[in-house]
């Protein structure tokens, strides 16, 4: 009998584990994902900028950009601020801020933080000033302003950049230019961001 009992501990225990695993899956609130596209219309200077060793740091770039979606909430204009952190033997490095996104009524829409990594592009586009352009991948969350009070936002970023002929090519694809390039073209850089919402308005 002892045999027996023995046996059957185990084997309960494997079977509770399994039930409180299906149990959380089934809990696990699954959240419809708006696809946004952000368009980076301008980048200022940093407030500062100096390098250290192999490494360059910037702090407080702001960037202006328009971001489109189907989802309603996450139209309008918006700007982020931006830091980063280089390695020149890597070429690679980390960046982080700041954002803030507002409808076209002003009043309504999202502030919060981002943050992940930095790599330059492949193959190389320099802009007007000579310096490298880099691309960002990461993540950030914020929360909801005027009517989305109460709500959450949770977004990946995937970082792409389309150098064009002319200005007037690029804006037939997108809604406003980034910069002019080195060799006296321009170029456009958009953030595909997959996005969802928690959370409930009061």
């Amino acid at each position: 009998m002892k045999r027996y009992l023995l046996l059957f501990v185990p084997l309960s225990l494997v079977v509770l584990v399994l039930v409180l695993t299906a149990g959380q899956t089934t809990a696990d609130p699954q959240f419809p994902i708006s696809q946004l596209t952000m368009t980076i219309c301008s980048r200022g200077v940093p407030a500062k900028i100096w390098s250290t060793d192999v490494t360059n740091h910037g702090r407080d770039m702001v960037q202006q950009w328009e971001m489109e979606s189907d989802d309603p909430r996450f139209v309008g204009s918006g700007y982020d601020i931006v830091n980063w952190n280089i390695n020149l033997m890597t070429m690679s490095g980390v960046s982080w801020g700041d954002y803030e996104l507002r409808n076209a009524n002003g009043l309504d829409g999202w502030i919060g933080k981002w943050q992940g990594q930095l790599q330059p592009t492949d193959p190389p586009v320099f802009g007007a000033d000579g310096m490298t352009v880099w691309l960002f991948e990461g993540r950030g969350q914020g929360h909801g302003l005027g009517q989305y009070d109460g709500l959450q936002e949770h977004f990946d970023v995937h970082q792409s950049v389309t150098v064009y002929p002319t200005e007037e090519d690029a804006l037939q694809h997108a809604p406003c230019v980034t910069g002019a390039t080195l060799d006296g073209q321009v170029f456009v850089m958009r953030n595909e961001i997959p996005a969802y919402v928690t959370g409930s308005v009061e």
